[in-house]
């Protein structure tokens, strides 16, 4: 990339929704990233289990900001060389599957501008919390506490889809399978932010399968 590239992409960068200052934070957080993942690396770390589960789950959360941030940049690199190429080039067939390229281009900028946009805007400050989930079979009998027992494994595997952990805090098993009552923490990234709205009764009238 030459010397007009190079200037091309600095001046597109730091024109990101004319907001400068978010790709400083941005910066910030790859940079931050990266000194999480040399934390992580030594084997030290480990010896104190808050700090270690600490750090996975800062660096969990800067992931995915960090990654589209390393993709705009490859995508402005993208613009600033199709550009060039389109106000250098002689052959029109070339020239016009540039332009085709950069409409392209400039479609995927927006989209991940927006993105960006979105992950950054600051979330409710409990969403990265662990939570306590309760199940109750309330009136029903035998049947309630049947689709208690199908609540519960319903959520297990929703836990196990997001690679968070359970620890079991209280279990009162039904007479004929399920349960009356089930408590348990759930633990992992953004374990509130996705659960927090969970609540409310179930109406059973049959035996579930």
């Amino acid at each position: 990339m030459n010397p007009k590239s190079l200037k091309g992409l600095k001046d597109l960068t730091s024109q990101l929704i004319d907001k400068p200052k978010l790709i400083d934070k941005l910066d910030g957080l790859r940079i931050r990233y990266a000194e999480i993942t040399i934390e992580l690396e030594k084997p030290d770390i480990y010896k104190d289990r808050r700090l270690s589960d600490k750090l996975h789950k800062e660096q969990a959360k800067l992931e995915r900001p960090v990654e589209q941030f390393k993709e705009y940049q490859n995508l402005l690199r993208k613009i600033v060389v199709t550009e060039e190429l389109i106000s250098s080039e002689e052959d029109k067939d070339i020239q016009k599957i540039a332009q085709e390229d950069l409409v392209k281009y400039k479609t995927e900028k927006d989209f991940l501008e927006k993105n960006l946009m979105e992950i950054l805007v600051e979330k409710d400050t409990n969403d990265s919390k662990d939570i306590f989930l309760e199940i109750r079979a309330g009136s029903g009998g035998d049947e309630a506490a049947i689709f208690a027992g199908d609540l519960y494994k319903m959520y297990c595997k929703f836990v196990e889809k997001n690679k968070w952990s359970t620890e079991l805090m209280n279990v009162n098993e039904g007479d004929h399978g399920g349960y009356k009552e089930i408590i348990l923490k759930i633990i992992g990234n953004e374990v509130y932010s996705k659960l927090k709205f969970e609540s409310g009764t179930h109406r059973v009238q049959r035996v579930p399968k």
